[in-house]
């Protein structure tokens, strides 16, 4: 048992996941175990059946016939790119040992077996043209006995049944629901340095975080100016929402699926209005790309978005001096009563009719966890520009006053990390 060294500490969880799907276990053979209202997450500690890892129960397996979370999902959340570790797990994994699946266990593939330890194995022999895998195969009546709940107290305890071999419903009060907390990120100032790509460290530990945790971004840039910040992280997302919340989009396989785009056209007398604060502003200096028109949003910056990040430094540190950015914000809402206008970034102020700001997300959000029969995942929004006037104010006043929702003021990527450690979901 020398190989199986560390494997008793681990626990395997069964439960509807926002990330891999729907690993419950309550049909076919089990079907009585749970009313479909519920969803409660239950545990198997590896420990509690080593003893049954044993040469009598290896047997090679047609890969084809398992399942296993990850399994469907595209190429770039698995393997190499895998959410759960970033590939870490892959990459390190030994394909000779042998995995442990479940014979006649449920899985949303409804294939004859189910794996419940070593998917990282089982994935590289399957991606190195493998068809067979050795495995430790185990009988789901012999398993189901090992299955244990949360207790009130946090700890984990065996399944009671009844005479009638069904388990007491009141075991599963405290497990219930899709078990998750959904994340909504603003990116810059939030999870990268403002208008830099994510930094080393930052993404090492987002690259892990992410793999067990739905998340959105919501930003004012376009889609070209997040994916240069994400490096890639964003095609792992539930879903992204640029310019404020008026575009909408959904990642795939290579591209991204457009949802829905508000469209804004740029008036001449808004533009006009813009050249001449931007000509008659006290500012000293000009770099370019000042009127930028997204299509559904106008962003407008005095020092210009071709600015160095030292030239962004050297305008973020005056305008904070000066509250000039305030003051366009607030003269620009009193000349166009139909507009809002709020700081974006370090440098730069967002423009776009009223009521399309970043609160328009949430109700979009919620839509796609509106799974009937279950209990709806609380929502987490973090933000750099949750003060008044900031364009992440919006939504985090009606996170504030929305049920199962919280939000979060940040003022780095340091300081969301520490607040994603300190979250117990």
């Amino acid at each position: 048992m020398d190989k199986w060294k560390g494997i008793e500490k681990e626990i395997k969880t069964f439960f509807y996941s926002l990330k891999f799907g729907d690993y419950r276990i309550m049909s076919r053979t089990f079907k009585d175990f749970f009313t479909y209202s519920k969803n409660p997450k239950l545990y198997l500690h590896m420990k509690d059946i080593l003893h049954l890892l044993t040469e009598e129960n290896l047997k090679t397996v047609d890969i084809k016939d398992i399942d296993w979370k990850t399994k469907n999902l595209s190429d770039s959340k698995k393997g190499k790119n895998c959410i759960c570790c970033g590939g870490e797990r892959y990459k390190k994994c030994d394909t000779k040992f042998p995995s442990v699946i479940v014979d006649d266990m449920q899985n949303p593939s409804k294939l004859r077996y189910r794996l419940i330890d070593g998917k990282h194995r089982m994935q590289k022999r399957l991606d190195s043209g493998m068809k067979k895998s050795l495995c430790y195969v185990l009988q789901w009546e012999e398993i189901k006995k090992y299955l244990k709940v949360k207790n009130s107290d946090g700890n984990h305890s065996f399944i009671k049944y009844n005479s009638e071999g069904k388990m007491d419903d009141k075991q599963l009060n405290y497990d219930r629901g899709l078990g998750s907390v959904v994340y909504i990120f603003d990116v810059d100032g939030t999870l990268t340095p403002s208008r830099l790509p994510m930094t080393k460290q930052f993404k090492k530990f987002f690259s892990v975080w992410l793999g067990t945790h739905p998340f959105y971004l919501v930003t004012g840039s376009d889609l070209p100016k997040l994916q240069e910040q994400m490096c890639g992280l964003e095609k792992l997302s539930n879903g992204i929402f640029t310019c404020c919340g008026n575009q909408y989009f959904k990642p795939t396989e290579n591209d991204f699926n457009s949802i829905y785009d508000n469209k804004f056209k740029l008036s001449k007398k808004l533009k006009s209005t813009l050249e001449i604060i931007l000509a008659s502003n006290p500012y000293p200096h000009r770099f370019g790309n000042h009127i930028e028109d997204r299509g559904s949003m106008v962003n407008f910056s005095i020092v210009g978005r071709d600015c160095t990040q030292e030239q962004r430094e050297d305008f973020f540190k005056w305008d904070n001096e000066k509250n000039e950015r305030k003051k366009i914000s607030t003269f620009l809402k009193h000349k166009f009563k139909d507009l809002d206008a709020v700081l974006g970034g370090q440098i730069s102020i967002d423009i776009y009719p009223k009521g399309n700001d970043k609160s328009q997300v949430l109700q979009h959000i919620e839509q796609d966890f509106s799974i009937p029969f279950y209990n709806q995942p609380s929502f987490v929004f973090i933000g750099d520009r949750t003060k008044e006037g900031g364009n992440d104010y919006p939504l985090a006043k009606l996170m504030e006053k929305t049920n199962n929702c919280k939000y979060y003021h940040t003022e780095n990527w340091k300081q969301t990390q520490k607040i994603l450690e300190s979250i117990i979901d």
